[in-house]
């Protein structure tokens, strides 16, 4: 592997033995990248981009924001055989056990009907005034509420936005603004990318909004911007945004209110759903301990899709 660029062949030959292996000294664990097989079709300078930025954004994330840092509370959460904890690093914000466990519930509800498999599954929930902006990101991309980094097996919360307070965009769902939140950013670890291809079957398509000089892709609530070629399917506002917003609210629809949900979305759900019982959240509050990060990569084709 040169120092910019990374061949096809080389990422197919490591297939096999299960993915590419970058490491890092001093902490022997393991953090699993499973790329989707669309990037088999990336030209060799697009895939070392993607890989590098993630390896970078992962390191990152170590080092500055979390590897060093102690956090002001932290919780240890049981929701069946899902273990995990939150993080708050925010001294102006206390978070309650009423909170921990309002989004804690909605990640079980949604584990619960849609598992989400073990290697994607999030080990820490970090709370942060607002989210960082990562050197890695394109500009305006962390101006949001909340933010799931599979790769990295985290969710972030920001208590300056609308992750703490009454969402507008959820008016029509009858849960908890955190429960909500909890779904929704437990979603994009896994189910948005593996359900995407059944939402296009069915229709539901978007397309980019460019600016109107430059013809950029426009960015709004920190994503790029697209239009809804069937707005009226979108059970909310925010899932007018892109296909990849619009599955996670779905599916926070479908499990606290689907009447709200048309019915060819309703059918795409209803087939992957295993409607099983959700854990009740075991949260109780522990001593604040600095995270451990993942200093070794492993990088692997998703199998799922």
């Amino acid at each position: 592997m040169s120092g910019e660029t990374l061949a096809l062949d080389r990422l197919r030959a490591h297939i096999p033995d299960g993915g590419m292996v970058f490491k890092h000294a001093t902490v022997p664990d393991t953090a699993h990248l499973h790329l989707p097989p669309q990037v088999l079709s990336f030209s060799d300078q697009e895939l070392a981009d993607e890989l590098w930025t993630k390896i970078g954004e992962h390191f990152w994330f170590a080092k500055n924001e979390y590897a060093g840092k102690a956090p002001v509370q932290q919780w240890a959460i049981q929701l069946g055989n899902l273990a995990l904890h939150m993080y708050n690093y925010t001294p102006l914000r206390k978070i309650t056990t009423d909170e921990v466990e309002e989004i804690s519930s909605g990640i079980s509800m949604l584990q619960a009907r849609f598992p989400v498999p073990k290697r994607y599954r999030p080990k820490a929930i970090a709370v942060m005034e607002s989210l960082p902006r990562s050197p890695f990101k394109r500009p305006g991309r962390y101006d949001t509420h909340a933010m799931a980094h599979p790769h990295l097996r985290l969710i972030e919360l920001a208590t300056k936005n609308a992750a703490f307070r009454k969402s507008p965009y959820r008016n029509e769902l009858r849960v908890s603004t955190l429960g909500a939140v909890g779904i929704h950013e437990y979603a994009h670890m896994y189910w948005d990318e593996i359900l995407a291809p059944e939402w296009l079957a069915a229709g539901f398509t978007w397309h980019p909004v460019l600016t109107p000089v430059t013809r950029q892709p426009q960015i709004k609530f920190g994503e790029e911007l697209f239009e809804a070629d069937q707005p009226e399917a979108c059970v909310t506002e925010y899932g007018k945004l892109s296909i990849y917003e619009d599955i996670p609210e779905s599916m926070v629809a479908y499990l606290v209110a689907p009447e709200l949900l048309v019915q060819e979305k309703r059918d795409i759900l209803t087939r992957h759903d295993r409607n099983r019982t959700p854990a009740v959240p075991q949260v109780r509050e522990v001593a604040p301990a600095v995270p451990k990060f993942p200093r070794t990569i492993r990088f692997a084709l998703q199998s799922e899709a």
